[in-house]
């Protein structure tokens, strides 16, 4: 977890699959002046097929949060390496 996202392990419900869910709180967004380029992020992400990339399965919001959900990469963060 960050200043204002948090990134969670889930298992779908459908298929079992496992991926990463980054959770980014709007309200800590807009008080940064952030909101544009988190959308900016999420377009050129789901513009993106590139192995050494991590896939972008589906993006959402509701009132509170906007949810990344992206393909599960194990093995620690990049910032150990």
């Amino acid at each position: 977890s960050g200043g204002f996202a948090s990134v969670h392990r889930v298992r779908s419900r459908l298929n079992g699959h496992e991926y990463a869910v980054k959770i980014i709180d709007k309200e800590s967004m807009k008080a940064q002046k952030m909101m544009e380029k988190i959308r900016n992020e999420v377009k050129i992400h789901k513009s993106l097929n590139n192995p050494r990339v991590v896939m972008l399965k589906e993006c959402f919001e509701d009132g509170d949060n906007i949810y990344m959900v992206m393909e599960l990469c194990e093995g620690g963060n990049l910032y150990k390496y």
